[in-house]
């Protein structure tokens, strides 16, 4: 049975390689079985290499089979630079290399072509050397001028950064002292903030109670506003004639509502109580009057008892009635009379009291024993109710009840005079101005 030969192929062309005929080295028989074709001038190789592409580095395959002839297509090669020259001699480099160590097989021919390349690139290294050493060379030619204008530069150049290195070193001294009066300011801010919050409470409460006082002093000044008015009032008001209103009604005097007159039917128990009611409104007055004036009545002690009242005459040591007590039929009571005349009497000690004060003091109704008559005219009426005519009775009352009237005025004109000389005379307080 035949063996097998075995085929190579060329790395680069993929030509069949035959060594199993091939002759030893010794011999030094081409390696190429083939017909060996006839050398290629050096253009062709020239324009051979053209279609070459980048050589691989890949690791070597075994070459699939083409026919007699095929080659396979190359990208063409576009050199230029510096670089792509290193490059591309690195890569035939390697490629050498790989084929040495794998053993790869390559045709004459090829082997040429790659000679010629790696020359070619080899005379191109040589002169971009060449161009090299000769640009060093120029660089390697001293310039004076050039080179202490340089220095100057350079020298002018290292101050300029010493000042720099300076300032930047100013700086960041500067840098760390603003950063720390920052932080120190961050601090001192919280401070505050915090301190803010509590003030802020604080004013808020105090604000709270600011409002509340507020309001206990406007309520404070109203109420006062009204006490000032009210004693305004109190003091433009006359107490006694405001507990003592005394006027007219038709032919009858009136104070305090109760009329003092004879009644028009003397079996009427209720006016009569309503005279007796007069006559003690009209004891109580002079009263209060001999108590202000610090008088004392001679012989006479009044005893205001309401419809009951009295004068007490002391020398007698008697009560004498100031109202009605008989019954109906009964014509004659000598001790209402008797304590009617001494009411006169009473009124003429007041008026000789009142002149050693005032002069020019005279009494409306001039009286003159059981008598009171008018000012503008000599008509005199009796006080006495027994044996009298109604109608002068009456006028009798009424000029009785005129004095009195008088009396209080003059009394309640004394009482202010003395409120106002003790309101001068105070020492005035806290906050007041006199």
């Amino acid at each position: 049975m035949t063996a097998k030969t075995e085929v190579s192929y060329c790395e680069k062309c993929s030509v069949p390689l035959d060594f199993g005929n091939a002759p030893s080295i010794e011999e030094d028989i081409p390696i190429n079985p083939c017909p060996a074709p006839e050398r290629a001038s050096l253009a062709e190789r020239r324009a051979q290499r053209r279609v070459l592409g980048p050589l691989s580095n890949n690791t070597p395959k075994k070459s699939t089979a083409y026919p007699t002839g095929a080659r396979k297509k190359i990208t063409p090669y576009e050199a230029g630079g510096f670089s792509q020259h290193m490059e591309t001699t690195a890569r035939l480099k390697e490629v050498l290399r790989d084929s040495e160590n794998n053993e790869l097989p390559m045709c004459r021919e090829c082997v040429d072509t790659l000679m010629d390349f790696m020359q070619e690139e080899l005379d191109a290294v040589e002169k971009e050397v060449a161009a090299h050493k000769t640009y060093l060379d120029r660089l390697g030619e001293p310039d004076q001028e050039g080179m202490e204008e340089l220095r100057a530069q350079l020298e002018k150049l290292h101050a300029e950064e010493r000042e720099l290195d300076g300032r930047l070193s100013k700086l960041q001294t500067e840098r760390d002292l603003v950063f720390k009066q920052r932080d120190a300011l961050l601090k001192e801010k919280e401070r505050l903030e915090k301190l803010e919050k509590v003030e802020f409470r604080n004013y808020m409460l105090e604000k709270e109670l600011w409002f509340v006082m507020s309001d206990k002093l406007t309520s404070t000044e109203n109420r006062l506003e009204y006490a000032k008015a009210r004693l305004m009032e109190m003091k433009n008001t006359s107490v006694f004639d405001s507990s003592f209103r005394i006027r007219r009604e038709g032919a009858l005097g009136m104070i305090n509502g109760f009329r003092l007159g004879k009644p028009t039917r003397e079996e009427d128990a209720r006016e009569w109580w309503e005279l007796s009611m007069a006559w003690g409104q009209l004891t109580q007055a002079l009263f209060a009057c001999a108590k202000k004036l610090d008088f004392t009545l001679d012989n006479y002690a009044l005893v205001p008892y309401g419809d009951k009242s009295y004068i007490v005459a002391q020398r007698a040591r008697k009560k004498l009635p100031l109202y009605h007590s008989i019954g109906t039929g009964q014509l004659f009571n000598p001790e209402f009379d008797s304590a009617m005349e001494a009411f006169l009497d009473c009124l003429q000690q007041f008026e000789a009291e009142i002149r050693r004060q005032d002069r020019n003091f005279t009494l409306l109704h001039p009286i003159s024993g059981s008598d009171i008559g008018e000012r503008d005219s000599e008509d005199t009426y009796s006080i006495r109710y027994y044996f009298n005519c109604e109608e002068e009775w009456n006028k009798a009352l009424r000029c009785v009840m005129m004095n009195v009237s008088q009396i209080l005025r003059f009394v309640s004109a004394k009482s202010k005079r003395e409120e106002e000389f003790l309101d001068f005379e105070r020492v005035p307080g806290p906050g007041e101005i006199r």
